[in-house]
């Protein structure tokens, strides 16, 4: 029974539900900590305090860090997870990718309000999807390409660019195999 339930844990499938879950997951604390850190830096105290003393963003970014590193671990395990269910259930694949890249994919905020350092982060982290995609249908790449690409080529940041060629890259050969 207990070698039965091991097998279980290490399935590819079973994998890629405990990674996804785990990225939320992940999100979740990260939204929550930044609120938080946010929320207790905000008083007058502590601003008259950051200022006397000095700013320390230690705090500030190593949590930042460790999201973004934390990203990537879960993104790179998924990945290879996904080669494995790929094989021998495609359609599968795709909704495990599609739910994680939409996790990845931060709601855009009109470039001319201010963002907070969180949101700055999380869309570094969107960049990090990159190896999600060549397991997306075309269509869902499709939908995303018209979603989170509403800036133009040239107003893009220099990562956002590098992404966005390398999603045109894989959606043109998504095309040509339709």
């Amino acid at each position: 029974m207990q070698n039965g339930i091991q097998e279980n844990e290490r399935h590819p499938k079973k994998q890629a539900e405990y990674l996804i879950d785990k990225l939320y997951e992940h999100y979740d604390n990260y939204i929550e900590k930044s609120y938080r850190y946010e929320q207790e830096n905000k008083s007058i105290t502590k601003l008259f305090e950051k200022w006397f003393r000095g700013f320390d963003s230690s705090a500030s970014d190593s949590m930042h860090q460790e999201f973004l590193d934390g990203i990537d671990k879960i993104v790179t395990q998924l990945s290879e997870q996904l080669k494995q269910i790929q094989q021998d259930a495609p359609d599968l694949c795709s909704d495990f990718a599609e739910k994680a890249v939409r996790r990845l994919m931060a709601p855009k905020i009109p470039r001319n309000q201010p963002r907070s350092n969180a949101e700055w982060y999380m869309t570094i982290a969107e960049y990090q999807c990159a190896p999600l995609l060549p397991y997306l249908k075309l269509e869902v790449m499709e939908e995303l390409r018209g979603t989170i690409f509403k800036v133009s080529r040239r107003m893009m940041f220099p990562k956002e660019r590098e992404f966005f060629d390398e999603f045109e890259r894989i959606l043109k050969a998504k095309r040509e195999q339709a």
